[in-house]
Formats: structure tokens, sequence, C-alpha cells
């Protein structure tokens, strides 16, 4: 099966949804004998589970103890629900895709049903993959869910000392000799910062058929989601969303904002940028082997016009931080020549 790549132009258009959703999800009822089975052994599993374990069932006011997910393990292997589940995203996407890492996240069923406890009433693994396969709408949410669990986080507003300073820069800056402002939003998520960056944009006076953005993610979900501002999952975020986006959408620079699918440890940019934004993935758990780090800057900070600002922050806990300081980040640009900048969150470094 092909490598799955999107590159989606932002757009409200129900044409164009229906066009791009049928290029990225397989329609109707998902049927494989591989999966039927995988099917029959979990019920088979679930049923000596349920008359043999002296564990409780999963309800959403249990309490998961260390010790009721040992014993439930013991009947109930995660491994075994986790590999159907990761057969029926591969037959339910066209295209090969990375799984989801909230897979390997839980380390067991009931971890994973506390996870998904406003998602997923299905106690039996058995019920929830068939009923998963059988209905379209049910599956497509499913998906969203692994693709862009809550964990994850994904809001506007997230980097607001980021935005100040930015804010400020923009208006410092004379963009009236050149005919485009070109912008990357580097693993830009769910899109937040790609549209908070337009806003921002216009915001400071530029016009909006001078604005373009690229954002840049490694989940083609989250390219669809950004790019139609559709979370199946969440109503109430898709609500805000696009509450959010509706004036940048009506003023006409939402046009000029695309989303494409590429891993930055590989992903090479193809166009020069006067604003990179790379927030939420440098020494994380994504992102933390110094060498990808400093391959991904490099390539980053080579895309740069010269006088164009990268910024990069981040909301990792202080583990993380610990691991990958922000000085070691700074040391970085500056041995790629970067002028770094004072800025209240994250870094900031010019090209000169």
């Amino acid at each position: 099966m092909r490598e799955l790549h999107l590159n989606l132009q932002a757009t409200q258009n129900s044409a164009q949804f229906e066009n791009n959703f049928n290029r990225l999800f397989v329609q109707g009822r998902i049927v494989d004998s591989d999966l039927e089975r995988r099917i029959i052994r979990l019920g088979k599993l679930f049923a000596t589970f349920v008359s043999s374990c002296r564990a409780p069932c999963w309800d959403e006011h249990l309490v998961v103890t260390n010790e009721i997910s040992r014993i439930t393990e013991t009947y109930l292997e995660f491994s075994v629900i986790r590999q159907a589940l990761l057969r029926l995203v591969k037959l339910s996407i066209r295209g090969t895709v990375d799984p989801p890492p909230i897979l390997f996240k839980s380390n067991g069923w009931l971890e994973f049903l506390d996870m998904f406890r406003a998602r997923n009433k299905n106690v039996n693994p058995a019920l929830l993959v068939d009923s998963l396969t059988r209905n379209q709408a049910e599956r497509i949410s499913f998906l969203f869910s692994l693709f862009l669990p809550e964990q994850f986080g994904g809001s506007f507003g997230r980097y607001p000392g980021q935005m100040h300073f930015l804010d400020s820069w923009v208006r410092s800056q004379d963009y009236s000799c050149r005919p485009n402002i070109t912008c990357l939003d580097a693993a830009c998520g769910s899109g937040e910062g790609s549209y908070e960056l337009a806003a921002l944009l216009q915001k400071c006076g530029v016009e909006a058929s001078r604005i373009s953005i690229s954002g840049v993610t490694i989940s083609p979900l989250e390219v669809f989601a950004a790019a139609h501002a559709y979370f199946p999952h969440d109503s109430q975020r898709e609500a805000q969303y696009r509450r959010y986006i509706r004036s940048i959408a009506q003023s006409g620079s939402w046009a000029r904002i695309n989303f494409m699918t590429g891993d930055l440890k590989s992903w090479e940019p193809c166009e020069k940028y006067q604003i990179i934004i790379c927030n939420g993935i440098i020494g994380g758990p994504l992102l933390h082997d110094n060498k990808d780090i400093e391959e991904v800057l490099g390539r980053l900070v080579t895309s740069m016009h010269n006088g164009g600002i990268l910024l990069a922050a981040d909301r990792f806990h202080d583990g993380w931080k610990r691991k990958f300081p922000a000085q070691e980040l700074e040391g970085l640009l500056r041995k790629y020549g970067l002028e770094i900048m004072p800025i209240s969150e994250g870094v900031a470094g010019v090209s000169r």
C-alpha cells in the first residue's frame, strides 16, 4: 500500500471536503477475514475474562488500580487488542500511515478505556471493533480520537508570550517591498497556530492576499482536521475552532493557508520563509535525540529568508525540559548563525 501524502488547502467548501474525505477514508462497512478472526478471538478472551476474572468490569466510575489492571491483563492482553485496532486503522485509511502513538501509551485495556471514557462505552473489545467495522460515522469519530486525542492538547492561545513578541516583531519590519509574506508552521498539529499566525498578520496590517502559510504535520488526520476545521470526535472543540477562524475565512486569507503531511526528521522545505514557528516538538517525546534535533533545525534555518525569524516554544513537563533545556536550543540556533532575541516564552532567532 502506498504511503499517504496530503497537501490540502484550508477551505470550508463542502464539495472539496467530500473529495478530500473520500481520498483519505474507506467508505462503508469494513470487510476483512483477518480482522474477523481477530474479533472472534477477542470475543473468546472477553468471555473467559467475564466468567473467570475476579476483577470488576470497567465502567466510568471504576477507580482503576494497579491490581485491577494486572489481573485484567492476565485475561485481556492489550497487545492482542492493540493489534486488532491497528488492523482496523490500516483498513480504514487509504494509504499507509504511522500508527497512532496513543495505542502505545496505554499499558492495558482498562487504561485505554479510561483514556476514551467519553468516546466509547464498549467494555468488550470484540463488540467495539465489530461495531467500528459496521458503522462508518462511529469509526471516523474513533479514528480521530486515536490520532487527535485530548491528551495531545491542541487549542488556540497556547503560546501568548510568543504571539505578543511576534506582534511587535511584525510591526517593526518593512514588508512593503515583498509581494508575499511566507510562513511555516513546522509540526503544526491540528493547525491552531497557523490560523493564529494568519490572524496576527492581518491585525498588523498585512493584506490577506500577501499572506502564505504552510503547516506541516506527520499525521494525515491532523492535516484533514486543520484544513477543514473538522473534529468529529469533539463537537465542542469543532464549534470553538470554527468560530475562531470565521473572520479569517471571510477576509480571504484562509485560502492562502495549506496543510501537508511531513515528518520533520526527513521533510525538506521547498521554499524560503520570513516567519517559522515550531512549537510543541523540539526536545519533547517525539523529537529529543540530539542528532535529529540538529538536523531538523539545520533544515529549518536553511529555509529562512535573510532577516527571517524562527520561534520555538513548548508546554512540556519539567522532565522533558531538563533533558533538553532552552539554553541548548539557543546554542544550536547560534551555531547555525541566528541572532538570539529576548522573548518571554520559548526562544527566537533571526537570520542575518
